[in-house]
């Protein structure tokens, strides 16, 4: 079960595996439409700003998503737990896969990342530390040097973010 955002081409499921998919409706029609930019704003070119404020509206949709997600069909939830899985798959961005893997009794849980980046919600999640008064945040145009100001406003960014999920 995930919240799929992006979907492009032509995806086929595989043989033997079985798709559930969760219909989400968000209260906030507005905000629908603001996923759409923040989506554009991901893969095109968006100031540090703009994906900042984008993201802060982003994380209550994500909760309202994963709230539904979490009072499924409970039909669906006992057939994932009829199949004593060993192990679930999530991604970092989001802290809904734990929740679902707790709802479904997997034990071992994988959190994958693309690339080399760990959110500050993510790494309070699972005991690490981040520096950004010095490591810029993933989503900012900081690179390796920053002024005291970028390292300020890198540290707010990462204050603003911790409760992201």
């Amino acid at each position: 079960m995930e919240m799929s955002m992006v979907v492009a081409g032509d995806l086929t499921i595989p043989a033997g595996v079985t798709e559930f998919r969760v219909p989400i409706e968000f209260s906030d029609k507005m905000k629908t439409e603001g996923l759409a930019i923040f989506q554009t704003m991901m893969f095109n070119k968006g100031s540090a700003y703009d994906l900042w404020w984008t993201g802060q509206e982003f994380k209550d949709m994500r909760i309202e998503a994963c709230q539904q997600m979490l009072e499924v069909d409970p039909k669906i939830i006992d057939s994932f737990k009829a199949e004593n899985f060993d192990l679930a798959i999530g991604h970092f961005h989001d802290l809904c896969p734990l929740a679902i893997a707790e709802k479904v009794d997997v034990k071992k849980v994988v959190w994958i990342t693309h690339g080399t980046s760990v959110y500050d919600f993510t790494a309070v999640q699972i005991g690490l530390r981040t520096f950004p008064s010095f490591v810029p945040h993933p989503l900012s145009s900081y690179g390796d040097q920053m002024a005291f100001i970028d390292r300020l406003i890198n540290v707010i960014w990462h204050l603003s973010t911790l409760d992201f999920v």
